[in-house]
């Protein structure tokens, strides 16, 4: 199974926030799931889509960790803090 890297999860963030700021989107959820054995990060905002896979429910297993995601935007968490409980959490979730 092809496992989601700190790297990863750190762009993640990074866009969410960034296109939170730029277009002035609100983050409505954002996690990952898996699917057929592959695991893929998904973000999406109010008002608009969301990944496909997720909107159809067409997944094995699903998290969110916006709270997560909130916490460092917000400051309560540096973004190691985020990144790692991030992927603590698919992985101990996700990956069987």
């Amino acid at each position: 199974m092809k496992q989601v890297s700190k790297k990863e999860i750190n762009t993640l963030l990074t866009e969410v926030r960034d296109i939170e700021a730029s277009l002035n989107w609100k983050v409505w959820t954002i996690g990952a799931y898996v699917k057929d054995g592959e695991i893929e990060t998904f973000a999406g905002y109010h008002g608009q889509g969301v990944e496909i896979n997720v909107y159809n429910g067409d997944y094995d297993k699903i998290i969110e960790f916006k709270d997560i995601y909130n916490e460092w935007k917000d400051r309560l968490l540096t973004k190691k803090e985020a990144v790692d409980s991030i992927k603590h959490k698919i992985d101990n979730y996700l990956i069987d």
